[in-house]
């Protein structure tokens, strides 16, 4: 009746197989394989912790964009686009008419 691979004696039986039986052997192995590996990340991990420096003065530039990229639609973002807007005091770049608008508005204001 149960035939199922969730059924409870079929994996009662495939545990002791791998406890017991013929694939405990490689279940070992398999095992040990795998503690390597976790052994050999962990402790790099913590040399290359002791390395690691952290310089927080360090700015590089163009770092307040990258939120706002995730506001933008995907058809905004394009090198002419990003000068236009350039580099100004509002947090996130003006789009569509807005951005416009406010070009038109600087360049007249400018030539008066």
């Amino acid at each position: 009746m149960a035939k199922s691979t969730r059924s409870k004696t079929k994996r009662a039986f495939r545990s002791k197989k791998r406890e017991n039986g013929v694939y405990a052997a490689v279940e070992a192995a398999r095992l040990q394989r795998l503690n390597a590996k976790l052994v050999a990340l962990s402790t790099q991990d913590v040399e290359g912790e002791e390395d690691e420096e952290v310089v927080d003065d360090e700015v590089s530039p163009g770092w307040c964009w990258l939120a706002s990229f995730g506001l933008l639609d995907p058809d905004e973002v394009t090198p002419s686009a990003m000068e236009n807007s350039g580099f100004s005091d509002e947090p996130f770049p003006l789009s569509g008419m807005r951005a416009l608008s406010r070009h038109h508005v600087a360049a007249s204001v400018s030539s008066h």
